[in-house]
């Protein structure tokens, strides 16, 4: 028996098989799925000789294994073939932390930054979003926001929250933690080979090749922060933290 899986998304693998003898007397398959390094196995029985098992992991190793029911007997079971489910979104990152208040200038800040997990897949990239307010009272969730790609893109669609991507950072570049300051003018990259694109939307391109400005703080002012996790890049496609 001839047996292929192909990861349709992240939480979903296709198999299909074919017999070579006895197909004409199959009455059911019996389809085997184990996660790998567990000891639980669940059992499909399907007629057809396709199926698509859903609600996997992300980016998580699967074994498969199909057995023919012909009456009287069954197949020898086929090879056990393993496949990985498609990285999913990456969980949200720590909260990004103000280390040293004494380091706190009228134009910068310290603020501390933390990886996030890699178990849904590599991560491509990370960006830290400021936000000048008012009041923090009334700020929407971190992934809620609309956040722009330059200080003056922000500032110009008049909204009260003026939100901002002030840098993207490599996942190398965080490492276990590092600090940045926010506010130094800085230029970032998570490919810094690739000159910057303006775009309307935030793109795949924008995420892993677009320039960002660590443009200076005003003073006296009031400004949140917050950490987003992309995976890596597969040529158009991104995900980023809920």
């Amino acid at each position: 028996m001839s047996l292929q899986t192909r990861a349709l998304s992240s939480t979903q693998i296709e198999l299909t098989w074919s017999v070579d003898t006895y197909a004409d007397q199959v009455q059911h398959y019996l389809v085997s799925v184990q996660q790998r390094g567990t000891t639980n196995v669940t059992t499909f029985a399907v007629r057809s000789s396709s199926i698509t098992v859903q609600n996997l992991l992300p980016y998580t190793y699967y074994e498969f294994w199909v057995v023919a029911d012909i009456g009287d007997f069954q197949s020898n079971r086929s090879e056990i073939v393993s496949q990985r489910t498609q990285p999913g979104e990456p969980p949200a990152p720590e909260k990004p932390v103000l280390q040293d208040q004494t380091k706190v200038s009228p134009t910068t800040f310290p603020l501390e930054v933390k990886p996030t997990s890699e178990r849904n897949g590599p991560i491509g990239c990370y960006h830290v979003v400021v936000v000048k307010s008012s009041s923090t009272d009334n700020l929407p969730d971190p992934e809620m926001l609309q956040t722009y790609k330059t200080l003056e893109e922000a500032k110009n669609t008049g909204n009260d929250n003026i939100a901002y991507i002030a840098m993207a950072l490599t996942p190398d570049k965080v490492g276990d933690s590092t600090t940045v300051t926010v506010g130094d003018g800085a230029v970032t990259s998570c490919n810094p080979d690739q000159a910057g694109r303006k775009r309307r939307a935030l793109t795949s391109d924008d995420v892993y090749n677009q320039e960002y400005t660590n443009s200076p703080l005003e003073p006296d002012s009031s400004y949140t922060t917050s950490v987003r996790a992309y995976g890596q890049d597969d040529g158009g496609q991104m995900k980023m933290l809920k």
